[in-house]
């Protein structure tokens, strides 16, 4: 599937493409990715300009009436499809929020760097994957999210189908045995 091409936000928005062309110009210009980023003062400043012009254009969508075009370009903002798999992409205003909350948080955190010390599974689940529990779509009907394991600051998005909570009853059986 095709992606957005960036010149279709100056339908929805200046704002919102200015803001996306500088956050996507620092990537290009730094010759990096927002998993390998350093998420210094101007990519956090860049990243909150972008997620700012993205609430701003939602928040200004009525409710009750269709999308039109533009609504739907911004709604699928950071969707990504690749090899028939669907993704949120670092890029989506979520995860981007998420992701300079936690530099916040870090920062905030300052000389203490507690976030140093939290155990590796604890660290392997900062990520947004619970921002979006559930997705419905026609065909699978509800989805939900898991961070891909290579790179988490990509969520896959998983029809319910394809999952298997057998192992709950097993479990549940076990735990009752002991």
């Amino acid at each position: 599937k095709k992606g957005i091409p960036s010149s279709g936000l100056s339908l929805a928005d200046t704002a919102l493409q200015e803001a996306y062309h500088a956050l996507i110009g620092y990537f290009r210009e730094h010759k990096t990715l927002p998993s390998l980023a350093s998420w210094g003062p101007e990519l956090v400043a860049l990243g909150k300009e972008y997620v700012h012009a993205c609430i701003d254009y939602l928040e200004q969508i009525p409710t009750g009436k269709s999308l039109s075009h533009s609504d739907r370009l911004v709604v699928r903002l950071g969707f990504a499809t690749l090899n028939e798999k669907r993704f949120l992409s670092p890029f989506h205003p979520l995860v981007m929020s998420y992701y300079l909350n936690l530099v916040e948080e870090i920062v905030q955190d300052g000389e203490a760097r507690s976030f140093r010390q939290l155990p590796e599974v604890t660290k392997s689940r900062l990520n947004a994957r619970g921002l979006i529990p559930h997705l419905f779509d026609k065909k699978n009907q509800y989805n939900y999210t898991q961070a891909v394991p290579e790179n988490p600051f990509w969520l896959e998005i998983v029809p319910h189908q394809e999952t298997s909570f057998d192992f709950v009853t097993n479990l549940v059986k076990h735990k009752i045995e002991e």
